[in-house]
């Protein structure tokens, strides 16, 4: 497959996600209208590279809508900007990497090799023919950067696996699982949301966003 078209395919698969991802977030909230925003400028990333696809030559209508996403992602989101680098790579020739980590402590060195395994695994699924696949493994990459970001806050400040702490509704139909700065939203046993949220959130504060959280028709398994 032509590198543009491919990288095309990619960014309009990701656009997707986001899309899908900023409808489980409560209305007005700031990481939903960036996640849209995001999404916005990734479809017109694709629709330039489809273009370039053409021409044989990129051109700088793609980079510019990369890296306004990129900015959206990194103002107020809790996806790394990172996923971008697996989009563009068809075209910069660079496959994205995990730098290795300076820690000791064997928990930490786990689950370092165990993000080194899953993205290996999930490089390949990006641009696999069914749709659905390719758009499991993108969730999946997310899912995979945020539990990077974790492990590399947690090397900093020398501290190991954290627990999670589980909320439920009294008629179990909602719940929620949250690690400092993350809460992952289920609705009837599904995942409806996951969002970043600040180290210090109380208590009543997650309840709430466990509240608001709007149901999808589809949430992602």
């Amino acid at each position: 497959m032509n590198p543009f078209v491919k990288a095309a395919v990619r960014a309009q698969r990701l656009s997707a996600v986001l899309l899908d991802a900023a409808k489980g977030h409560p209305r007005g909230h700031a990481e939903g209208r960036a996640l849209r925003a995001a999404a916005r400028h990734l479809l017109s990333a694709g629709n330039a590279l489809t273009t370039s696809a053409l021409t044989g030559s990129p051109g700088r209508a793609a980079d510019r809508a990369f890296l306004l996403a990129r900015r959206q992602l990194a103002f107020e989101t809790s996806v790394d900007s990172a996923v971008i680098d697996h989009v563009t790579a068809p075209v910069t020739g660079t496959t994205p990497r995990l730098e290795p980590t300076s820690s000791l402590d064997q928990d930490h060195v786990r689950r370092h090799r165990r993000q080194l395994a899953q993205l290996l695994d999930l490089a390949p699924r990006l641009d696999d023919r069914d749709d659905d696949v390719a758009t499991a493994a993108f969730i999946a990459l997310i899912r995979l950067y945020r539990d990077r970001a974790r492990l590399i806050d947690d090397i900093h400040n020398g501290r190991t696996a954290q627990p999670t702490a589980t909320f439920r509704t009294a008629d179990g139909r909602r719940s929620g699982e949250h690690q400092p700065g993350f809460l992952t939203v289920f609705i009837g046993g599904r995942i409806a949301a996951e969002l970043g949220v600040p180290l210090d959130i109380t208590a009543g504060e997650i309840w709430r966003l466990i509240a608001d959280t709007q149901p999808l028709m589809e949430v992602s398994a």
